[in-house]
């Protein structure tokens, strides 16, 4: 048993013919993790098993790219809260959800969370003489901990104080419905981490080095002084960029492999698109060439983008902040996509000349959806008198 022990915590082993009365034969050393590919403690510890440490995943060029390309777009999408059927009503609490924080920012970081974490921990710090939150603050998902009877505990970084209670009441609590990024895109992100190593062997001269050995038909001549001389001769030479001198009794030998031979720009390409993949955005928007785009206009791409990527992150915040202890009974929260949804601008005006001529619009209509100010009555005749017609306005009236 004592043996197996020293195996398993990774210590030195020497093994004995006891029998024999011999002394030791043979000493192993033992990697901890290695035995039957059983991990340890020290593993978990490292990092090693299990998930990846977000600080450790944005290292990742790709996974932060992933991450811009997903959060970003979530965080800037204004939200509005409305019955069904019904104009928008203003709620503070979706305007301005953390004190001395913009809602961009506040947002875009619970996405973060959803994303990495699988989870969003809303505190809220205030509320409104409603009954419902005006001012939350939100948590790191790291520092959030659910026991066995379902009870909330928050330790607040380096405080080196014990966990806080957080009653249901005080929090809000949203579930992305996606496995987190950094459980299930774990070998992936090490996958990339590894490479990005291997690159920085490659770029520093580990593996590849050189050596000098006597050119063929000469004999090793040279004293130790003198190989140790034409070594710094040649290390000097390649630090000021220029070209050293071999003598012709000698001949220069390289050792090991560029990246194009080791692979590495193939295996790079292969796991960023994995990434791609846990993130659900096209492996071009993270640089690596593909042939699967099928996209035919930015629109088609934009509203592609919108169901199969962000959709569910949508759905999960909508869903959350619709509930009865967030926002009153019977009002729903909803991003709102017409933004980014927007058209060209000249595709834009050719839909309003038609909303105009069926009526569909009026050019007060149109616009506050350009936000710009209504038209005065002098600036309407003004115009009506440039177009040699009725006025814009009375041709809407007649219209409708």
């Amino acid at each position: 048993m004592g043996v197996l022990r020293n195996l398993i915590a990774g210590r030195r082993v020497e093994l004995i013919d006891v029998a024999a009365g011999r002394g030791p034969s043979f000493a192993v050393d033992v990697d901890p993790g290695v035995l039957y590919g059983s991990p340890t403690l020290d593993d978990y510890v490292a990092g090693r098993v299990g998930k990846v440490r977000r600080a450790e995943a944005l290292r990742v060029p790709a996974v932060l790219r992933g991450r811009n390309l997903v959060a970003g777009p979530i965080g800037t999408l204004p939200m509005r809260l409305a019955k069904p059927g019904e104009d928008p009503v203003e709620w503070p609490f979706l305007e301005q959800p953390e004190e001395g924080t913009a809602a961009s920012v506040t947002w875009t970081r619970v996405a973060d969370d959803l994303i990495f974490h699988g989870r969003a921990w809303l505190l809220i710090t205030h509320r409104g003489w409603h009954g419902f939150p005006v001012s939350v603050r939100r948590l790191d998902p790291e520092t959030v901990t659910i026991d066995a009877e379902r009870r909330v505990w928050h330790t607040r970084r380096g405080s080196g104080t014990a966990a806080e209670y957080l009653p249901d009441d005080r929090v809000i609590r949203i579930d992305s419905p996606t496995e987190p990024i950094l459980d299930a895109g774990a070998v992936a992100i090490r996958t990339c981490l590894a490479i990005a190593r291997a690159t920085r062997n490659v770029a520093d001269g580990l593996p590849p080095s050189t050596y000098f050995t006597p050119a063929d038909g000469t004999a090793d001549y040279l004293t130790e002084t003198e190989v140790q001389k034409i070594l710094d001769t040649w290390h000097e030479s390649r630090q000021k960029n220029v070209t050293g001198y071999v003598p012709a009794a000698l001949e220069l030998k390289a050792l090991g492999w560029n990246p194009e031979q080791l692979q590495l720009r193939d295996l790079r390409d292969q796991a960023v698109l994995d990434i791609a993949r846990l993130f659900g955005v096209d492996a071009e928007e993270l640089n690596v060439s593909t042939t699967s785009r099928t996209y035919f206009n930015a629109f088609d791409r934009r509203q592609d983008f919108i169901q199969f990527t962000l959709a569910p992150y949508l759905s999960a915040i909508e869903g959350r902040l619709s509930m009865d202890d967030v926002t009153p009974r019977g009002y729903r929260v909803r991003f709102d996509l017409d933004e980014f949804f927007k058209a060209d601008t000249l595709a834009r005006f050719q839909a309003y000349e038609v909303g105009l001529r069926t009526g569909a619009v009026t050019v007060d209509e149109i616009r506050e959806a350009e936000g710009r100010p209504a038209l005065t009555d002098d600036q309407v005749a003004a115009l009506a008198a440039l177009a040699g017609a009725r006025t814009p306005k009375e041709h809407t009236d007649a219209s409708v």
